[in-house]
């Protein structure tokens, strides 16, 4: 079921970096922020989702470099933009998710359903 969560996650993050931006409304400095715990979701979920040590470090980095790739991929979405900071906020919510993972796991299975 976790993996099933973590291909809905992937999904939603994809959409939403990918749909174009209607120009209305900006978010500021805030947008890295959210790309920060959008990513750090992203983080725990791979680890809640896989439970050898391969497949995680293969999780955690595929979302790295999926995190750069929608940055770049921006370019051609109509009012949308890449942006590398974007793409650091990405990788280091990533990096946050993984760490919250590894100190606070052991609760999140007590919680979390079974995958």
């Amino acid at each position: 079921m976790t993996r099933v969560i973590y291909a809905a996650y992937l999904f939603l993050t994809l959409w939403a970096s990918l749909v174009p931006a209607s120009g209305e409304a900006t978010m500021g400095d805030f947008d890295k922020l959210a790309h920060f715990a959008t990513y750090a979701g992203m983080g725990i979920l791979s680890c809640l989702a896989f439970h050898s040590r391969p497949a995680r470090i293969f999780s955690l980095v595929f979302g790295a470099a999926l995190g750069a790739a929608l940055e770049l991929a921006q370019g051609w979405v109509p009012g949308r933009s890449p942006s590398m900071m974007d793409a650091a906020a990405n990788a280091l919510g990533i990096i946050a998710g993984a760490g919250f993972y590894a100190k606070y796991g052991r609760f999140l299975k007590g919680v979390w359903p079974v995958s």
